[in-house]
């Protein structure tokens, strides 16, 4: 059987964050603006008996395919046309921040009816994970590359190893490479390539140190499998080598 991989980058930065009602503002203030804001989506809920439906139907809409950097913003725009700018980012706040708050959706809960709890709680196991993953998203360059599948076969008609390099990008596009070992090592070499053409002064602040060590450790382990015989004279060499007196 093909063996199977799948690898994501790590993020260089702070990315877009759900909209939130917490501040810089006193205890009492936060507590005030949640019991504002959750009267006023109660109201909409009372006034528009199609609401929910209405609601959950634009949460659906953004999000039932890939979710992408731009899935955060639309998702807003289209909860703000319809609900308001303060119910849309109090909804947005409370089915992204109560996902890994659980006391801020207990506090929010203690102004929702029984009926709007559950309906809330229910759009939450629907949509929650895909709405904390567009604004985990929202900051990152959409043709950054976010995945990579990767598989390592061998063909039998034609008699060669075959690997698949599937590329996922943050815009949601894909781009699949089906190569010969030695193709992609001639992609790996360009890639270092490039990076060996930033200015020395500036390259040993730029890459992340646990992350190039993982790189110098998958290096070492390539040059044993591919060039055993050149790893075993640089030991040795290594070994003969005394220090000066």
């Amino acid at each position: 059987m093909p063996s199977q991989d799948a690898q994501q980058p790590i993020p260089e930065g702070a990315n877009e964050s759900p909209p939130t009602v917490k501040n810089e503002e006193t205890p009492q203030d936060v507590d005030q603006q949640i019991r504002e804001v959750s009267d006023q989506l109660l109201h909409l809920l009372e006034q528009e008996p199609k609401a929910k439906e209405i609601i959950e139907s634009i949460i659906q809409e953004h999000v039932r395919n890939d979710v992408d950097t731009e899935t955060g913003g639309a998702l807003y725009d289209g909860l703000a046309i319809y609900a308001g700018e303060d119910t849309a980012n109090f909804l947005l706040m409370l089915l992204a921040g109560g996902m890994s708050d659980p006391e801020l959706l207990a506090e929010v809960e203690a102004y929702l009816s029984p009926e709007v709890r559950k309906w809330v709680r229910t759009l939450m196991g629907l949509y929650g994970n895909a709405i904390v993953e567009s604004y985990t998203i929202g900051g990152e360059n959409p043709n950054s590359w976010r995945t990579v599948n990767r598989q390592v076969y061998y063909d039998l008609m034609s008699e060669r190893w075959i690997i698949t390099f599937e590329v996922l990008k943050y815009n949601g596009e894909r781009t699949v490479y089906e190569e010969a070992p030695s193709s992609l090592l001639f992609l790996a070499d360009a890639i270092l390539d490039t990076l060996n053409r930033l200015p020395a002064e500036v390259a040993p602040d730029i890459l992340d140190p646990g992350r190039l060590e993982s790189f110098i450790n998958t290096c070492s382990v390539f040059l044993h499998l591919f060039a055993p015989d050149l790893t075993a004279d640089g030991e040795e060499e290594s070994g003969n080598t005394s220090p000066s007196s």
